[in-house]
Parts: structure tokens; sequence; C-alpha cells
């Protein structure tokens, strides 16, 4: 699977569960010393971009196609207007 990241760098992603788990831990990260405040508030925006869109990744691998009348389509949880 791949993923465009905030600075529009495209990233595979191999397992997503573990990536899922690294970004939570990641987006809520900051410094102890508020000399940092700007990098984090950057850091956290990018990783709370990032845990959105694995998130979508996760729930559209969790969609169940239901056949009705031969036709097979899907139940589309929801989706953000971003390129994923």
């Amino acid at each position: 699977m791949k993923i465009t990241d905030l600075n529009g760098e495209s990233l595979e992603v191999t397992d997503l569960d573990k990536t899922i788990k690294q970004a939570e831990i990641f987006k809520d990260y900051e410094h102890e010393n508020k000399d940092f405040k700007d990098l984090d508030n950057r850091h956290k925006s990018y990783w709370n971009d990032l845990y959105q869109k694995l998130q979508i990744l996760k729930n559209n691998q969790n969609e169940q196609p239901i056949k009705k009348d031969g036709i097979q389509s899907f139940i589309h949880y929801w989706k953000l207007d971003k390129r994923v």
C-alpha cells in the first residue's frame, strides 16, 4: 500500500497495524523543553495527518463486499477529501 504524506512524499506501508501504532505514538509526542514548540507543532501536524490517512486505509481494508442481485457493491464508512 502507498500513502502520500503531508509533504507530498509517497510512502510504502508494509505493515498497516504497526504503522498505525507508530503514528499514534508520535502524533502526541512533544519535548519537555518548550524551545522545541515550533518543531513539535510541525511534527504533530505531520503525524496527525498521517494517522488519519492510515485510519482511512484501515477502514477501507475492512470493507466487506455485499452481493445484491448478482452485483457486488461496497459499504464505504467515510473518506476524507484527501489523496491517500
